[in-house]
């Protein structure tokens, strides 16, 4: 596992539950390039701390093998 993946692979699985499951595959395309408090995706100052919290609970694990696989085989 490369170090892109250990923190990629978690964002595409949230990515995938948000458009599938949670927004049912609909958008709201105005909003989605309102920058301010009035669009629908604002959140928290623009900031969905939930996702945020399940993105570091699925990369926390990952990471803690990081060095392990990725660093290279030192041999004398």
């Amino acid at each position: 596992m490369s170090a892109y993946a250990v923190f990629i692979g978690p964002l595409i699985g949230i990515l995938c539950v948000n458009y599938y499951i949670i927004q049912k595959r609909r958008f709201h395309m105005p909003d989605l390039f309102e920058g301010s408090s009035r669009s629908l995706y604002w959140y928290n100052r623009g900031i969905n701390w939930r996702t945020v919290a399940a993105w570091l609970i699925g990369t926390a694990p990952r990471s803690v093998f990081l060095n392990i696989f990725s660093a290279p085989k030192l041999t004398h």
